[in-house]
């Protein structure tokens, strides 16, 4: 399964919303700050990275998102820091 349909699954589960786009605003959505930091836990438990609240606040996609996934955030698995 890729990053884009992982996400898009936590996404839906997290929001409500059975059918989403990799370009859908999270907070077009009606995403909150409270709902995206369930969505960065989930992240750090399925992906395995730190994604920081931080990195993400100016444009959430699950597009965006995905690529500081792929890109590997931060390693939680390997203890790495995340890339600044």
């Amino acid at each position: 399964m890729s990053t884009h349909s992982r996400l898009l699954a936590i996404w839906s589960e997290v929001l409500g919303k059975p059918e989403l786009r990799v370009t859908d605003d999270f907070y077009e959505l009606g995403g909150t700050s409270l709902r995206l930091i369930r969505v960065l836990g989930r992240v750090k438990a399925e992906f395995g990275v730190d994604v920081f609240y931080g990195d993400v606040l100016e444009t959430v996609t699950v597009e965006s998102l995905a690529l500081l996934i792929d890109k590997g955030a931060g390693d939680v698995s390997r203890g790495e820091p995340r890339e600044v």
